[in-house]
């Protein structure tokens, strides 16, 4: 006899209307045109959506993997049940590795992968509901999403950093915060690009040298005319290189001083950090992104395509914008959060007012905040007015607990938690129904045919 206290894990999947799919699957969780279906499981299973924007569930990877090209179904995440104690849980792992080169295949595809949605009173509307507003507390190589804009966290440095992992957030179970999850993982990224197509590199410590300066000289950059005079006699580190798709080598700090003068802009509002914004950050040619790091064959030196200044007397975090298109063109922002504002939130969005200003139009005028604790060292994120959302990459297997979680799949909005067996009986009896009810139908069809 099946107790009365077993757990079942109850989704409600909403998923958006095509006619509203933007870029980078913007999604307004208040929109009323959501397509609902609520799924329950009792066992593991593997969960796929099908091209027609309905779901379908498989027992294993194999049974999906023979259906996945004829049918064109996406897989969303595995479910894991596991007993522990005699308490049933669920774990959602999103079938996604870790250590991925930073180019635009893989960038594309974290879209339908597991977000955390940081809670805010836009979902449900519910004005009293604990949940709402929660924290997000930040590591280094955490990737999050502000509307369409994604960034990662590129570095967290504490000057007095005596727990370099962030804290749990609490020992009880149903105060359920991802900052665990995503502690002590490998980046998702590699952000330091390896470079394969250089020629010339005037170091006597490098074995790669296999073109002369006097070779190097003649060959023709189309971006020269961009180094100061000052720095044309100095020829260390002006070697010939290629960071995109393209086989064309041009000099590396002639490329730099093109970047600087023609695609960075100049406005910089932000009072309490160091902004570097660059518009069209891609080639002309093949339309690759630049990487702003880079390392050359069997060398260990990482090379800076954007100079930062990194400050020195005080703690700083450094983000890095990803995968970010406006008007067909890809813009690189970096940030360098001057962590000094202790005990008030640091406020990032689309008006003037803020520490941090992004202008893209999926940005809210006031979106997310960030505050700062020296005392214990903990850099917290919330969402504040973002229409489009706040969230977090989920990159370990996510628990399922008794409180509602909430996340985003491309453009499918999901509701998760644990349910009791009178609400699951209630579904399979109402599943029986309905199937009952076709079979008639069927039936009588073919009766008056």
């Amino acid at each position: 006899m099946e107790s009365q206290n077993e757990k079942y894990l109850k989704l409600v999947l909403y998923t958006w209307d095509k006619e509203n799919n933007e870029v980078n699957s913007i999604f307004d969780y208040s929109s009323k045109s959501l397509k609902e279906e609520t799924i329950f499981f009792e066992k593991e299973t593997y969960l796929a959506r099908t091209k027609y924007d309905e779901f379908k569930t498989y027992e294993n990877h194999e049974e999906f993997k023979k259906t996945e090209e004829e049918e064109g179904n996406v897989l969303i995440f595995k479910l894991n049940k596991e007993e522990e104690e005699e308490k049933d849980k669920y774990i959602l792992t999103s079938l996604f590795p870790t250590n991925l080169q930073l180019n635009e295949e893989n960038l594309n595809n974290i879209n339908n992968k597991i977000w955390y949605i940081l809670k805010t009173s836009d979902i449900d509307n519910k004005e009293n509901d604990k949940n709402c507003n929660e924290e997000y507390y930040l590591n280094e190589n955490d990737i999050i999403k502000f509307g369409r804009v994604k960034y990662i966290v590129q570095k967290i440095h504490l000057l007095n950093n005596n727990n370099k992992d962030v804290p749990s957030n609490s020992n009880d179970e149903n105060n359920y915060n991802i900052s665990d999850l995503n502690k002590n993982t490998n980046s998702v990224f590699q952000c330091v690009y390896p470079v394969k197509n250089f020629k010339g590199y005037k170091d006597n410590n490098v074995k790669n040298n296999n073109v002369s300066n006097e070779e190097i000289e003649k060959k023709e950059c189309k971006y020269c005319e961009y180094l100061p005079e000052n720095e044309k006699n100095d020829k260390e580190e002006n070697f010939l290189i290629s960071l995109c798709k393209c086989n064309e080598l041009v000099h590396f700090k002639c490329f730099k001083y093109y970047l600087k003068n023609l695609k960075e802009l100049k406005e910089n509002n932000t009072k309490i950090d160091e902004s570097k914004v660059f518009k069209n950050f891609e080639c002309e040619e093949c339309g690759n992104q630049y990487p702003i790091k880079f390392k050359l064959p069997n060398q260990e030196k990482i090379f800076n395509l954007i100079d930062i200044k990194e400050p020195e007397d005080c703690d700083y975090m450094i983000l890095e914008s990803i995968d970010f298109k406006q008007n067909n063109q890809y813009y690189k922002s970096i940030h360098i959060v001057k962590l000094i504002k202790e005990g008030s939130p640091i406020t990032i969005g689309r008006e003037n007012s803020n520490d941090i200003i992004e202008r893209d139009i999926s940005i809210s005028r006031k979106h997310a905040l960030l505050r700062f604790n020296k005392e214990d060292g903990k850099i917290s994120i919330q969402n504040w007015e973002g229409k489009f959302g706040t969230l977090v990459l989920v990159k370990k297997p996510i628990k399922v607990l008794d409180k509602t979680i909430y996340l985003q799949v491309g453009k499918i909005y999901i509701k998760a938690c644990l349910t009791n067996k009178e609400e699951y009986d209630k579904y399979k009896n109402k599943q029986k129904n309905n199937s009952e009810k076709k079979e008639e139908n069927n039936k009588n069809n073919e009766n008056k045919d």
